[in-house]
């Protein structure tokens, strides 16, 4: 390719007529002839053979005309083109059209110019043309339709048979011109630099694949679907289908493919596994999204797919991609985390990090993702959260939604903050506080960082794994189907691993996570289960996380959950990328945690719970100092984590719950007092019958006692989700208990009557009744 020096090309020249190119020069010094000439921006440039038959200098070529403006092709030599040269150049010049919008065409010395390329072939047809000249220029606008509006070719054809009955020419069938244009797409294109080799893009110029896709040799691609060389004319795969791109997991290292296909006038992508495309038998399972694939051509395709992908192995771009959210596991750990569709990464390196992205197993998981996105802006989400400053449980609500991706790096454990309480207390509203930190917290929303109970067992664990390193924000208890399935969720989200499963082969991949559940219900957490490790994973506050009612804070907590609906999404990921850049800082923020855990630890003293329970304030307290240092939250460190230690603590003061179930029983006695026999009340018992004895008088220095019947006990003590035959051993290993040898139960009158009741000691419940210090 060359600029003629003998062109006259003026500085500018009327509107859809430019010059027209100088061909007194039979061929350039290639010793090829000159084909064509391309005006750009006014400037010409003649094309050569050489040039037709070098993809490197057609790529030149077409880099050119984009830096370019208006570009006009004259193509006046067009029947005097070799056929081999012909097509190809249509073929280019139609890629040139789409690709660059502005290109018009003209095909006489000095003619009109034409902005559609088969509008400028079918100009040459003349009424007083030889028959000859005819059925040439025939086949020219044919190949014109073919390359210029390969999905569009009925109307095309139509165009030529129209034009031509201009002419006085009947005869013609528009079918049979579509069918001679189907056939040319079908044909391999030779002399392509090395090889015969068809492009794609030659045959599907909008396919969405490199430009250097190739067909595989076996196999003819077009508009219409693909068909076998081998196997006969027949359309196997009545569409066409493309693999994309090759795409790898993180974690397993399992391959997947992402499939394009035309269907109902556009393509459509999905991503499979590899095994699925590799087998008839599970290749049909990819109609249900449209695939034009069934039992009678499924192996056919199966055999087209692998084809594909070998012959394009070194073209197909390759991704890396994650099943789940969070921390992705590579040389520099914690350097890279996928939140929803947004890879955080160190912002020294943004435009370098190598792509990865999320691919669900489903569209649940899709869904699921779909809801940690960004919406509105940071600083009006930021000014928002201020007024928490007074409220330390809903300020706790926020720290702990940016606590997860603390949890690996400090190597500590899951664990919930689960907020207890009557109905219309702000408590789905401080999860929604919560949630806007990484997502959208409007639990309507089909895509939300929010979700509720009114779920099963395995969709929750599936959310933990797919939210790792993120929160589990979970919302109302009661509305779940199952009370077991809550005391099983909330072993397995601590846990941090789901079910071990089997699959076809062996053992399937188990899932793990870390994370920090956030959850409401109007009774406590604990109750629905007697798993005492569990129990040190909850932390649990009871009553409105935004204090006392008032018309002041019930406004409050509507302005918040009107602009988090609109702003949201923002702190999350921004404090993701303050940890990653301070990843020189790790050591340091390992030892503020141990610190803390040693300080809460001290705080906790003989409760071993509460000890257990350390590690949690400690990683709560570090997030809150770090988020505060980032400019996350918009106060200074309000040490939260240390304020509500008392709080949270106060029910947890003996592993196996000893004390708290007495600390309960009691509050029980005095709200139903009016069940309990009495020598002042013994004539009005309760239509249920008495629960018991209010106070039993002691004998010869025997302390005093409040006596229950032993079922109506047991049935407090298991609504709360004790475990009543432990709990009243235990009161009786501790001395609480009057009771006569070996039993947990004393013999106690109420009115006439001598029953075999459980005797709490008086003193027992007073000692159990009954303060703050500063972090370091």
């Amino acid at each position: 390719m060359r600029i003629q020096s003998k062109m006259t090309i003026p500085s500018a020249f009327p509107a859809g007529n430019p010059p027209a190119a100088d061909h007194s020069h039979e061929s350039t010094p290639t010793g090829r002839l000159t084909l064509f000439a391309l005006f750009i921006d006014g400037q010409a440039v003649v094309v050569d053979g050489d040039t037709i038959h070098d993809p490197a200098r057609l790529e030149e070529l077409r880099r050119r005309c984009g830096d370019g403006g208006r570009i006009v092709a004259e193509l006046s030599l067009l029947i005097e083109w070799p056929d081999e040269d012909r097509r190809k150049i249509l073929r280019w010049l139609a890629d040139l059209g789409r690709e660059h919008g502005d290109v018009a065409y003209r095909v006489t010395h000095n003619g009109d110019t034409h902005a559609d390329l088969l509008d400028a072939i079918l100009s040459l047809f003349r009424a007083d043309q030889s028959t000859s000249d005819r059925s040439s220029v025939l086949t020219f606008a044919v190949e014109a339709a073919a390359y210029a509006q390969p999905n569009g070719l009925e109307i095309a054809c139509n165009s030529i048979v129209n034009r031509l009955r201009e002419h006085g020419v009947r005869g013609l069938r528009v079918a049979a011109l579509v069918a001679q244009a189907r056939d040319l797409l079908r044909r391999p294109v030779a002399g392509r630099g090395d090889d015969n080799a068809v492009r794609v893009h030659e045959v599907l110029p909008d396919a969405p694949c490199p430009a250097d896709t190739i067909v595989p040799p076996k196999w003819i691609l077009t508009a219409d679907g693909i068909v076998s060389r081998t196997a006969g004319p027949e359309v196997l795969v009545p569409a066409p289908v493309l693999a994309t791109r090759r795409l790898t997991d993180v974690d397993g290292g399992d391959e997947s493919v992402e499939l394009a296909w035309w269907r109902g006038g556009a393509w459509h992508t999905r991503i499979v596994a590899r095994g699925t495309i590799a087998k008839s038998r599970t290749i049909v399972e990819l109609a249900d999204y449209g695939l034009p694939v069934t039992s009678t051509n499924a192996e056919a395709l199966v055999d087209y797919l692998l084809d594909i992908e070998v012959a394009n192995f070194d073209v197909l771009p390759q991704s890396r991609v994650s099943h789940r959210m969070g921390w992705l596991r590579g040389n520099d750990e914690y350097q890279l985390f996928l939140c929803g569709r947004q890879l955080v990464s160190n912002e020294s390196s943004e435009g370098q990090t190598e792509r990865v992205e999320f691919r669900g197993f489903d569209v649940g998981d899709e869904q699921l993702v779909a809801g940690l996105h960004d919406k509105g802006d940071f600083d009006t989400w930021r000014n928002a959260i201020t007024p928490l400053q007074q409220f330390p449980r809903a300020r706790l609500g926020v720290i702990a939604s940016l606590a997860p991706p603390l949890l690996a790096p400090l190597a500590t454990h899951n664990f919930i903050i689960s907020y207890a309480g009557a109905t219309s207390t702000g408590k789905t509203s401080t999860l929604r506080l919560g949630a806007s930190c990484w997502g959208c917290p409007d639990e309507r929303s089909p895509a939300a960082a929010i979700g509720t109970w009114d779920a099963t067992r395995v969709w929750l664990e599936r959310a933990s794994a797919i939210n790792d390193c993120i929160p589990l924000i979970i919302d109302d208890t009661q509305r779940a189907k199952n009370r077991h399935d809550i005391g099983q969720t909330i072993y397995d989200v601590t846990n941090g691993r789901g079910r071990g499963r089997g699959s076809e082969r062996g053992l399937a991949r188990t899932n793990v996570w870390r994370t920090v559940m956030c959850t409401t219900g109007e009774g406590p957490l604990t109750t629905y289960t007697e798993h005492g490790g569990t129990r040190a994973r909850a932390l649990e506050m009871w009553g409105s996380p935004f204090g006392q009612l008032t018309a002041g804070s019930a406004s409050l907590v509507s302005q918040l959950n009107e602009v988090i609906r609109e702003h949201y999404g923002h702190a999350g990921p921004r404090f993701v990328r303050h940890l990653i850049n301070s990843e020189d800082s790790w050591p340091v923020i390992q030892e503020r945690f141990r610190q803390l855990r040693e300080f809460f630890q001290q705080r906790a003293g003989t409760n071993s719970v509460a000890g257990r329970m350390a590690e949690h304030f400690a990683v709560l307290h570090v997030t809150e100092e770090l988020a505060c240092q980032a400019g996350i939250l918009p106060w200074d460190n309000l040490q939260t984590a240390n304020a509500l230690w008392a709080e949270i603590t106060a029910e947890t003061d003996e592993a196996d719950r000893a004390a708290v179930a007495l600390r309960y029983v009691a509050g029980w006695c005095h709200a139903h007092e009016s069940d309990l026999w009495t020598s002042s009340n013994r004539l009005y018992a309760p239509s249920t019958g008495w629960a018991g004895r209010w106070r039993v008088t002691g004998r010869q220095g025997e302390p005093e006692c409040l006596a229950l019947y032993p079922h109506r006990l047991d049935k407090v003590l298991e609504e709360r989700g004790f475990e009543a035959a432990a709990v009243r051993r235990l009161w009786k290993d501790r001395e609480w208990l009057r009771a006569s040898d070996g039993k947990t139960t004393l013999k106690v009158r109420i009115d006439a009557d001598t029953i075999e009741m459980v005797a709490i000691r008086w003193d027992a419940i007073r000692s159990v009744m009954g303060t703050e210090e500063a972090v370091a």
